[in-house]
């Protein structure tokens, strides 16, 4: 998931994933993971995700880790 320059800081990636997660568990879902470039650890974080794994380099997009969370009822 990535956001234009212009609408990063304003709330649109996180309305994005929110609605991503909901969709998950609407659909029975236990397990919400990605791919997260190491700049957007953070963001992640604020969503309740975890990082897990080595880092690791993704060709032209750089370092990434593998970032999951649970899904609940109440996303």
């Amino acid at each position: 998931m990535a956001t234009l320059q212009e609408s990063r800081g304003k709330g649109v990636g996180g309305k994005v994933l929110e609605f991503g997660i909901g969709e998950v568990s609407r659909r029975g879902g236990i397990l919400v993971w990605c791919e997260g470039r190491v700049g957007a650890i953070r963001f992640y974080e604020e969503f309740l995700f975890h990082a897990i794994g080595p880092t690791y380099e993704n060709t032209g997009t750089g370092a990434h880790r593998i970032l999951v969370r649970p899904v609940t009822d109440g996303v």
